[in-house]
């Protein structure tokens, strides 16, 4: 890669440009209950990296080393941040405040003053190339997201065959009318029908069927 040289106007542009990008990969990173995300990026088809995007900092990992110990590394906070080509883009600070009866803590993001030259014009090169990576960031949350529903659905099913619980998918509802269930006694048996149209299904007791609406409760995903 050839060492480009910015004016301090352009240094300026470059730091905005980042903080920018920095604002909407937490926006991305706060709807996915992932504690870690990494993407492997590839700048000026000669410098690979790991993209690591955790609670507490963002970085730049070189792969000149082994991808699965800087993993662990990132995950524990023991990244070298020092070691060469590697450049931190945003870490969180604890900073305590107050008398010691009453001690504070405030957190907040540091973000890299990308002094060094180097630093700089990797991270051009990868602002350039956001939109791209940008991309591969959703689409791996997604990819994530949906092996954990299909895995979820087997344990599903799994506790309706082995379980006393039932669990009935009817899929996409067809019609916006409220769905009526019917009780009735049949040989000392409850039984409660629902008729959806095109399924009809029963649900079958010798105790009573009881009815019982839920709330709406909004669950955060993160704190």
């Amino acid at each position: 890669m050839r060492e480009l040289k910015f004016t301090e106007e352009e240094k300026k542009y470059i730091k905005e440009t980042l903080n920018v990008v920095l604002d909407d990969i937490h926006k991305i990173y706060e709807i996915t209950p992932q504690e870690n995300i990494f993407i492997e990026v590839e700048i000026d088809n000669e410098y690979k990296y790991l993209l690591c995007i955790g609670p507490k900092a963002i970085a730049l990992l070189t792969l000149e080393t082994d991808k699965e110990e800087w993993k662990k590394l990132f995950i524990n906070g023991d990244a070298n941040f020092s070691y060469k080509t590697n450049v931190l883009l945003e870490r969180e600070i604890t900073v305590e405040s107050g008398s010691r009866k009453n001690k504070k803590e405030e957190r907040y993001k540091r973000r890299n003053d990308l002094e060094d030259n180097f630093d700089l014009e990797i991270i051009a090169r990868l602002l350039a190339d956001y939109e791209n990576i940008r991309n591969r960031i959703i689409s791996h949350i997604e990819t994530c997201h949906s092996q954990k529903n299909e895995i979820m659905s087997k344990l599903q099913r799994i506790r309706t065959i082995y379980g006393s619980d039932v669990y009935v998918d009817l899929g996409q509802a067809t019609t916006l009318n409220m769905q009526k269930i019917e009780l009735e006694e049949k040989d000392g048996k409850k039984i409660g029908t629902i008729d959806f149209g095109n399924r009809l299904v029963k649900i079958i007791t010798e105790g009573d069927i009881v009815l019982t609406q839920i709330e709406p409760v909004k669950q955060k995903i993160k704190q």
